[in-house]
C-alpha cells in the first residue's frame, strides 16, 4: 500500500534513522561517513564529498527557532567542501522549518520519494530462492557491493558502509553463476526495511528485483517482523505493489 497514514510513514522513517545509527556505530576508521547523534539531529559527515553529500536526518527544531537553526546550519557548513542534504521527517515537509531552509537556499528534491509498507499477509512460502545467496562473508560481500555501486552510480565504499553483515542482510541473485542483482534487509525498530534493490541494466525486466524482495520478506518473517517498509521513486511503486506493498 502507498502510505497516506502519517503514523505509518513515520515508521518507515524510524527504520531509516535506526539504520543509519546502527551502521554508523560499527563503521571502522576507514569508513566513508562519520555519524554523530545530536539532540537536534542525526548528522552524517561525508568523507567522499565529491560524490556523496553530507546529511542531516530527523531535525528536531521548535518552530520559533527554525530561522536561527537553519542559519546556524549554513554558517557551520561555511568553508567545508561538499553539499548538504536534509531528510525531513514525515509531516514536516512544509512549515516553519522547511520555509527557513528554503530562505537559506535549500531546494526540494524531485521527484520526492514515496513511502510504502507491507503487512504480514499474504504469507510467503517458506522456501528459499535457489538463485539467491546471503552475502555474509567474502567474496560475496564484495560482489554485492560492486554491483550496487554500478547500479546506483556510487563508490563501492558507500555500500561497504551500509552492509555490515552483523546488522544487515545483503542478498545477491545469480544467473548462470553471474551476479545480476542485489538487495538489503535492515531489521531495525521492529520493522523490516528494504533498501538498495539494484539490478544490472542488461538484466532488468526479468523479475529479479521482485524475487530479491520476496527473499528478504521471507527472512523478515523468520525474524518475527510482520511489517516491511521502504521508500522509493514513484516510478518504482508498481514493482513493489506486485510484491504485496
Amino acid at each position: 500500500m502507498l502510505l497516506g497514514d502519517l503514523s505509518l510513514a513515520r515508521q518507515v522513517y524510524a527504520n531509516f534513522r535506526a539504520m543509519w545509527e546502527a551502521v554508523g556505530g560499527v563503521a571502522g576508521p576507514d569508513g566513508v561517513f562519520e555519524v554523530t547523534r545530536r539532540a537536534d539531529m542525526l548528522y552524517i559527515r561525508s568523507l567522499l564529498v565529491q560524490r556523496v553529500p553530507h546529511m542531516v536526518i530527523d531535525p528536531q527544531v521548535e518552530d520559533a527557532k527554525a530561522p536561527a537553526w537553519a542559519a546556524g546550519l549554513v554558517r557551520g557548513m561555511a568553508g567545508q567542501a561538499g553539499s548538504l542534504m536534509i531528510s525531513m521527517p514525515p509531516g514536516r515537509e512544509e512549515g516553519p522549518l522547511a520555509g527557513a531552509l528554503r530562505r537559506e537556499g535549500f531546494t526540494t528534491g524531485s521527484p520526492a520519494p514515496i513511502f510504502m509498507v507491507r503487512f504480514g499477509t499474504p504469507r510467503l512460502p517458506d522456501l528459499d530462492d535457489p538463485d539467491i545467496v546471503l552475502a555474509d562473508a567474502e567474496p560475496q560481500l564484495s560482489v554485492a557491493r560492486e554491483l550496487l555501486g554500478k547500479v546506483f552510480g556510487l563508490p563501492r565504499e558507500v555500500f561497504a558502509f551500509y552492509t555490515p553483515p552483523a546488522l544487515v542482510n545483503t542478498y545477491v541473485l545469480q544467473h548462470n553463476g553471474k551476479a545480476m542483482a542485489a538487495a538489503c534487509l535492515c531489521p531495525f525498530v521492529g520493522t523490516a526495511g528494504i533498501y538498495s534493490v539494484g539490478v544490472l541494466p542488461g538484466a532488468r525486466g526479468r523479475g529479479y528485483a521482485r524475487r530479491l524482495v520476496w527473499q528478504a520478506l521471507r527472512d523478515a518473517e523468520r525474524l518475527g517482523l510482520d511489517l516491511a517498509v521502504l521508500s522509493c521513486d514513484p516510478t518504482l511503486a508498481p514493482l513493489y505493489q506486485k510484491a504485496g506493498f
